[in-house]
């Protein structure tokens, strides 16, 4: 019995180890920099369907599709971005980007907008943005919910 549950320790070990290893290389970064671009596309023409697949709540089974709606973001648009950092840490990111934004009141003109520093998570082999639920953090991840 005891023998079983070092055998389980040590592979489960292994797997976060190596989960992680792959997050923080540099296919890591690649990998996370081409999250980080499909979600701000995303949020740049409202395509909450993306944005909602892309969210750690999601795969924690704490956001529903009913949940996600238009009125979670600001009237300020962003139409522009840029990445301007990016800082992994095992299964944690920080991205800093620069923003351009529209207001509807401003007729047409982009504005330099506020620096946003964005979280994100590496979860079952892909990047989510958010950070994961204080409860989430010490168990296993769940499966996403249809």
């Amino acid at each position: 019995m005891v023998r079983r549950w070092v055998v389980w320790t040590a592979g489960v070990w292994l797997a976060v180890v190596t989960s992680v290893g792959v997050a923080a290389g540099a296919e890591g970064e690649a990998a996370l920099r081409e999250r980080v671009k499909a979600y701000w596309d995303a949020r740049k023409i409202n395509d909450l369907q993306t944005l909602y697949s892309m969210e750690t709540a999601t795969v924690e089974g704490r956001l529903r599709p009913d949940q996600m709606s238009r009125t979670q973001f600001s009237t300020l648009r962003i139409v522009g971005y840029s990445i301007t950092d990016v800082r992994i840490t095992g299964d944690k990111a920080e991205i800093k980007l620069d923003t351009e934004v529209m207001h509807p009141a401003m007729q047409g003109k982009a504005l330099v907008g506020p620096a946003i520093v964005d979280y994100w998570t590496y979860v079952d082999g892909n990047w989510y943005h958010g950070e994961r639920s204080k409860s989430a953090k010490g168990g296993a991840s769940p499966s996403p919910r249809p």
